[in-house]
């Protein structure tokens, strides 16, 4: 007989994911200190901001890593947009990779988080570019998560 602190792995484990990511939306509701929903002069949007062949190795991490508990419809969509609206890349990268995955935040490669980023970007609508994703937080700070034209 299951007790409720040894509840089944797998239902435990997308509880506890589910959790996280409504947290995410939580935590991102509002401005929070040192995070500014109003642009910079040096922002510009995430359109562009990506290659089509980092999204495909972003959603293989996807797939392999976050798959387990979340699919792509968490990431993408009206609600997901008006949350992040005017909010940087960054603000979401640092989120994902100081809280996932669950069972190891942080455990993936700088690259693996960005390439990830670029899938979430690709999932919602915005183009491809001819330049990667950066990988440094300066650089992520000023793309920004604006409406698709």
């Amino acid at each position: 007989m299951a007790t409720p602190d040894r509840a089944p792995r797998t239902g435990h484990r997308r509880l506890l994911c589910m959790t996280a990511v409504a947290a995410a939306f939580s935590l991102f509701a509002g401005p929070t200190a040192g995070q500014s929903a109003s642009p910079s002069d040096s922002s510009r949007s995430a359109a562009g901001a990506y290659t089509a062949a980092q999204a495909k190795a972003g959603e293989a991490v996807f797939s392999g890593t976050c798959g387990n508990c979340h699919g792509p419809a968490e990431f993408s969509g009206p609600t997901f947009l008006r949350v992040w609206e005017g909010r940087s890349v960054f603000d979401l990268f640092d989120q994902i990779r100081n809280a996932m995955p669950l069972d190891n935040p942080g455990g993936l490669s700088r690259e693996q988080y960005t390439s990830v980023m670029a899938y979430l970007l690709r999932i919602n609508e915005y183009p491809a570019g001819d330049v990667e994703l950066p990988a440094t937080d300066d650089a992520l700070k000023r793309i920004r998560f604006q409406p698709v034209q």
